[in-house]
């Protein structure tokens, strides 16, 4: 039974700490769509490259699809708590022995253990997906950047070469 317990409230633990994850990964998401958006219109009208636009609303989406699977994380995980009067009533109109309640008892807490312990590793799996939708976002912003840097330098190359 402490086994159970000590389980159990490791599980919990392991929850609560993927949906510290998943609140700071909407935070991180959240601001990069403001930066990237804002970035992406300040370069766009100063240097008249709207061709950026295109890598930054593909940044942005995947930014966006970041959230979209958090959201899904928190509306879709049903993490399981034990009601041990639920449990003991179902059983109450048996007259069983005192033992047999705890093992019952023992028993639900070990299944409801394993189920809560399959929803928190779905939700590290998709955890893993939010932070690949960011990491892809943000490389395809380097990218961009790296792209306009090379397309403003190369004019002032052709230019020096030509005097």
């Amino acid at each position: 039974m402490d086994l159970a317990q000590k389980t159990d409230a490791t599980i919990q633990q392991a929850n609560q700490r993927l949906n510290d994850k998943i609140r700071n990964l909407f935070t991180l998401a959240s601001a990069l769509i403001l930066t990237v958006a804002g970035l992406g219109y300040f370069i766009a009208k100063e240097t008249s490259s709207y061709w950026i636009l295109f890598p930054i609303f593909c940044s942005i989406s995947a930014f966006v699809a970041s959230i979209a699977l958090g959201i899904m994380l928190f509306t879709g995980s049903s993490y399981l708590y034990v009601d041990p009067k639920t449990t003991i009533d179902k059983y109450l109109h048996q007259k069983k022995s005192a033992r047999f309640y705890v093992n019952v008892w023992a028993s639900t807490y070990c299944d409801t253990a394993n189920k809560n312990a399959l929803v928190v590793n779905a939700k590290l799996k998709r955890i893993n997906y939010m932070n690949k939708c960011i990491i892809i976002g943000l490389a395809i912003l380097g990218l961009s950047f790296l792209l306009l840097a090379i397309s403003l330098t190369i004019p002032q190359f052709i230019h020096l070469a030509q005097s």
